[in-house]
């Protein structure tokens, strides 16, 4: 429905200047980009409800179980997420590159498409090919850097958000060990640090 909406926007509605967009093919490309990014919203508004209900959750059964264990992730995960919201602004300005470089590429795309008969006609075909792989190149180099920095993020919160589970294991190990938690306690602890 959003898609069908901006594109009835672009498709009936002037510019500010009264005329049809000079460049319709990268106002589709960002207006769908957009969009598709839009669709992600849900998530940004659900799974940060969820996550600090489970961390509240889990810090006060962790609290009753061990109160040092309870502070440790009352206090590490919300770090641990203010950490993660941190290292995701680099991202989010590679992947508004990354937008704008596509945008590019396809409003070249869809002027040649529009002007190809006059392209044709003027025997241009091989500098508007030259220009087009260019525009396509640094799109393409622009997705890469940004699917690459999505991985190292990816793989840099995995690293630190093990880190965490496994301190906190292996303190309850130890307490558990010095006989100051039950075997149940462990388990139960563990259990909700990973959860």
């Amino acid at each position: 429905r959003l898609r069908t909406l901006v594109a009835e926007h672009l498709l009936t509605r002037p510019d500010r200047e009264g005329r049809a967009s000079a460049a319709p093919g990268v106002a589709l490309a960002l207006a769908t980009s957009d969009v598709n990014r839009l669709s992600y919203a849900v998530e940004i508004g659900v799974y940060p409800i969820g996550q600090l209900a489970a961390v509240i959750f889990g810090g006060g059964i962790l609290l009753s179980l061990s109160w040092p264990l309870g502070v440790a992730v009352l206090l590490g995960a919300p770090l641990l997420m203010w950490l993660t919201e941190g290292a995701g602004r680099g991202l989010r300005r590679r992947s508004e590159d990354e937008q704008s470089a596509a945008a590019a590429a396809a409003g070249g795309a869809a002027d040649l498409m529009a002007g190809y008969r006059v392209v044709r006609g003027i025997g241009a075909e091989r500098e508007a090919t030259r220009r087009y792989r260019r525009a396509s190149r640094a799109a393409l180099e622009s997705t890469v850097g940004a699917r690459r920095s999505e991985g190292v993020f990816a793989a840099a919160m995995d690293i630190v958000s093990g880190l965490f589970l496994t301190v906190i294991a292996v303190t309850a190990g130890i307490l558990a060990v010095t006989g100051i938690l039950s075997l149940a306690a462990l388990i139960t602890i563990v259990g909700l640090t990973q959860f």
